[in-house]
Formats: structure tokens, sequence, C-alpha cells
């Protein structure tokens, strides 16, 4: 005779199992009234919102798929379960991020296709393109020269090249990038066009990278600014000396505005140690001596510094956000800033023809120099 089975044992079961996940349920909506410390996560994406009320056949076709995003999305603990998975991968130095690398002493890189993959010998650009991009850096500086303008590029290392020692040994780091075929093929042609300061902030004696942001800090901007201004004075004497290097006051900056890009990548960035020395203030420069170009008015946008200094001199600077860090200490030099954002276009005739600037500076990050490709230069 077959045993019957035993009901209670599965009502048992049964329960246990839905009070379980009811429990579950509870915690996990009353996560916000919790307090808990918040991980610090940054997805660069807008969440999905409430979905609304139906009001069509194809408005009820799609609402489970709205309905399913927004839980995902608004689920109460998400942001503590992936920021709590990407800590502990953080500490076995493995990245679930796939854009973010973890290195052995636990600094963070940006992963793009341009940074790594010249630093592992596969240049961006060919002998032919470098020499033309080169050239038609120096013929745009001679056309400007022809008006009594200056023209320089900077190229700012990337942190994997000014500390290849922090990244992981599977990268194995070449020599060969393109910033460094351009200002090679530069010097070798006695133009000083080019400015590539990877040696000067790997020298200073503080820290000059940030571990856990894409971004150099106080002193690796000030090892490039004062390159650069050494650079400039030697044609335009009138721009002066580098200004000191100075103490930040790290307290002056809010929380929040600490750069950690790549921290918040992972979601760990209120459980990770780490300082930003910093001279920016908030906002970066005086409102009431601040021109927008357009309706835009974030930290992108085009926009006119009017400065004390006294050298009467304009400068034109198109830029990406490295700058950030060197503009408080170029207003000691300059008596307007001009200012642009490179994805506005490298080539501002616009301004240039506006402003009448004595010097033009383009400013971009290591890995972007071989889109000055692009660029319809001379």
């Amino acid at each position: 005779m077959i045993a019957k089975p035993d009901q209670r044992g599965y009502r048992g079961w049964a329960t246990a199992l839905c009070g379980s996940v009811l429990i579950v349920l509870v915690f996990a909506w009353a996560t916000p009234w919790l307090k808990l410390p918040e991980p610090g996560l940054a997805e660069n994406r807008v969440l999905a919102e409430a979905p609304a009320v139906p009001a069509s056949l194809r408005g009820i076709v799609h609402f489970p798929q709205e309905l399913n995003s927004y839980i995902e999305d608004q689920f109460p603990p998400r942001r503590f379960a992936i920021s709590g998975l990407n800590f502990l991968r953080y500490h076995l130095r493995y990245s679930g991020v796939p854009r973010v690398i973890v290195g052995p002493n636990g600094w963070l890189f940006y992963d793009i296709a341009a940074t790594f993959a010249y630093q592992q010998g596969i240049p961006n650009l060919s002998e032919s393109e470098t020499e033309r991009l080169v050239s038609g850096v120096v013929a745009y500086d001679r056309q400007l020269q022809e008006n009594g303008r200056r023209f320089y590029v900077m190229a700012a290392p990337v942190k994997s090249s000014a500390f290849p020692q922090e990244v992981p040994n599977w990268l194995e780091m070449s020599e060969v990038d393109a910033a460094r075929v351009a200002k090679a093929f530069a010097d070798a042609n006695e133009q000083n066009r080019f400015i590539y300061p990877v040696q000067e902030v790997q020298s200073t004696d503080e820290l000059s990278y940030s571990p856990n942001d894409t971004h150099w800090n106080y002193y690796g901007a000030y090892a490039a600014y004062e390159k650069l201004i050494e650079t400039i004075a030697k044609e335009v004497p009138a721009v002066g000396a580098p200004a000191p290097m100075e103490t930040p006051d790290t307290a002056s900056v809010p929380a929040a505005a600490i750069p950690r890009d790549l921290a918040l990548m992972l979601g760990i960035a209120n459980w990770v140690s780490g300082s930003h020395p910093s001279k920016v203030t908030f906002p970066p420069h005086d409102p009431a001596r601040t021109t927008f170009l357009s309706e835009r008015t974030d930290w992108a946008a085009a926009q006119v510094w009017e400065t004390d200094a006294p050298s009467g001199l304009t400068l034109l600077l198109v830029r990406d956000s490295f700058s950030t860090e060197m503009l408080p200490l170029l207003k000691s030099h300059f008596s307007k800033l001009v200012i642009a954002h490179l994805d506005d276009g490298f080539l501002r005739d616009d301004l240039i023809e506006q402003y009448d600037p004595d010097v033009v500076v383009f400013e971009l990050q290591e890995a972007g120099t071989p889109y000055m490709r692009h660029m319809k230069l001379p």
C-alpha cells in the first residue's frame, strides 16, 4: 500500500516559503527607512519611471514591459546589491563593469579601446597620418602667427600612462601611443607645438592622480600648467612665469563634488577611501565676470571669463574635462579666458574672429589625440 504524502508537511513548507518571501519584500521596500550608508553609484542613465495608466490598446500592450522596467530600476535594495557585489569584486581586484579595470593595488582605470589599444602597441595613427596631423598643426600655427597669435596642443596623459606600475600585469604596456608619436615627430622637426607632460606629472612630490578617478588632481594639473606656461613664455614673454605651487584647501570641496568617476561607476564611491587635492571653486569663476555664449550654463558650455591679470592677454582654450584643475592657475596669466569644449569643434574660427586671442590652446586627453586627424587643418 502506497503511503499518502503528509499534507501537513507540505503546508508547513509552503507557509515558511511564503513567510520568507513576505519578509524579504517587506525588508526590501523598507530599505529607504533603514538609513543604510549610501554606496555612491552613478549609472549615467535615466532610470525608468512609473508607467502611466494605459489609455489605449497600444498602451495596454506595452504596460507590462514598462512596469517591469520600473520595478527593476526602482526596487529599493537594487543599488545596494549592485554596489555590494562590485565592492566584493573590487577587493578581489576584479571589475564587474566592462569599462573599469582594477589594478593590483586598487587603482581604477578607464578602459576604452582608444586608451589601451595603443598602450599595448596598437597605434591609432599610421606614420603618414601622424605626419599629416603634425604638419597640419604647424601650418595652422603659422596661419595664426600671421595675425600675431600662437598655437599649442597639450595632450593630457591618461592615468595608465602616468602610472603604468599600477596597471594589472595582464595589460602589457607598450611605449607606443599617439601623443608620444606626435610629440616625437614635432620635436624632430624643431616644432614646439605639442606638449605632452607625462614626465612632469610622474615626477611630482605628491600623488598627481586620484586612484578612484580618471583625471589628474591639483598636483598633476600644476605640473602640466607649469610646462604649458614655460613653453608659451618663450614666445609670449608677457604671459609671465608660472605661479608658485600652493597647498590645496580640500575642505572647501563639497563631498559630492570630489572627482571619483570610476568609483561611482562601480557603485563603491562612498565605501573606498581616497582624496583629490583641488583648487577648483564652486562656481569656478565669479558669476558677475562670467559670460556664457549660449543658453547653456553647464561646465562644458562656451563661456568668457574676465580676470584681474595685468597682462592684457586673451587665451582661447578649446578643452576637455582635464582642463578643469588648470583653469584656476591660468587665470593669473590672462586678462580674458575664452573657453570652449572640444565636442563643439576643434577649430573655433568664430571665437578667434570675435575675441582676437593672443594664444590658442587645444587641451585634450591623450587618448583623444588621434581624432585631431579629422580636423580640417591647412
